[in-house]
């Protein structure tokens, strides 16, 4: 039987609030430093302008860097209410 297409959707790199929840710390060693705006969008499940509103409102945590904005992951992390330890 042949597979229906999938919708080319990748889960997000960053573990779900289950995995917080269950009593497990993220390390952010395993994560990068930043995300750009659009990829923060995606793993809050808002549109890219809606991130970038937020952005401009303060309510999404950024850093500028030359032209570009980015994300902080920790402070992403925290805004989602996730655990974050740091590794000596």
């Amino acid at each position: 039987m042949e597979q229906p297409p999938s919708s080319g959707r990748q889960p997000p790199p960053f573990p779900t609030e289950a995995d917080s929840t269950a009593g497990n710390v993220l390390d952010l060693t395993e994560l990068p430093p930043t995300v750009s705006v659009e990829h923060a969008a995606k793993l809050l499940g808002v549109s890219r302008s809606a991130a970038y509103r937020a952005a401009a409102r303060g309510e999404l945590p950024t850093i500028a860097f030359g032209r570009r904005r980015l994300v902080p992951t920790r402070r992403l992390l925290e805004l989602l209410g996730l655990s974050v330890e740091e590794q000596p």
